[in-house]
Order: structure tokens, then sequence, then C-alpha cells
């Protein structure tokens, strides 16, 4: 089995730090962070419905409780149950989460839309014998749909720039 050596390795990591050191590298949540989107900037509008409860507090963990929110995060989630898994007899044991969630960030300030789209993402589950058990496994793959949902919104907002039309 090939191993690089030790040194080169070593080496291009401490050149590899220096050249973001010097490019004037920061984290988009430090103090003198890029992004737009402080902690804490966002406040996320109240949830209707389970799925957009779980949407919301796992954006709140991403984007930290709104202190002085600039921003208010509108959400809708749309979740579509697929069968997958097909027994002899026509009996449905593995389903597919497809979650979509459009979001809207608007500016506290001027009321305007600051930005907005949607994000998609999916996730699995097995149904078994017991029907609390099929309840419990559709009810964890629709938290883990939400969490994945969150990373997506979450990184889209990090990303957003107010000096750009449409962010």
């Amino acid at each position: 089995m090939w191993w690089p050596d030790r040194r080169r390795v070593l080496v291009g990591a401490v050149a590899l730090a220096t050249v973001l050191a010097g490019c004037g590298y920061t984290p988009a949540y430090g103090p003198d962070g890029t992004s737009a989107i402080g902690r804490g900037a966002v406040a996320v509008e109240q949830a209707s419905d389970r799925r957009t409860f779980l949407l919301r507090e796992a954006l709140i963990q991403r984007l930290g409780e709104p202190s002085s929110p600039a921003y208010a995060l509108g959400l809708e989630v749309e979740v579509v149950a697929e069968g997958l898994g097909i027994t002899a007899n026509n009996e449905i044991t593995r389903y597919q989460l497809v979650g979509t969630a459009r979001y809207t960030l608007r500016d506290l300030a001027t009321g305007s839309v600051a930005t907005s789209g949607q994000v998609t993402g999916f996730t699995g589950y097995s149904t078994s014998a017991s029907t609390v058990g099929g309840v419990v496994a559709r009810r964890d793959a629709e938290e883990r749909l939400m969490t994945i949902l969150a990373d997506r919104i979450a990184a889209r907002l990090l990303g957003f720039d107010p000096g750009i039309s449409g962010g």
C-alpha cells in the first residue's frame, strides 16, 4: 500500500496554513466573518405543523437564537413518501421521504424580500410488522430529513450577500 512521505505531508500542511492565513481567510461566523447572516441575525418564523417545527428548531441550532434580528425567515415544507421495497404480497416495507423546503428571507428594516429559494433532500426508513415501530421509524426519518434541509438552507444563507441583487 502506498503512503506519502510524512515530511511532504507536513510541509504541505504548513504551506496550506500559510496560504490561508495570507489570503485573509476568516470563518463565516467569526467576529469579522464575511457572512451577512451572523449568529442571531435571523428570526425564524413560528411553525404551523410538526415538520416545520423540526426544520425551525434545526435552523435555530445552526443560525443561533435571534438576539437582534435583522431578517425574518419564512418556511414552507412539503414531504412526499414513495414506496420502494415491495414484498411478494404487495406490501411496502421501505419508504423514501422526499422533502422540499421553500424559504423567504425578509429584511426587517424594509420589509422587502432579501433572498428566497428552495432546497430538497431525501431519506429512507423501513417499516416493520409493528405499527408502532413503523410510526417511530417514519418520525425519525422526518427528523433526519428536516436536519438535511436545515443544513442546506443554512449553507445558502451563509453565502447570502445583500449587495448582490436577488441574494
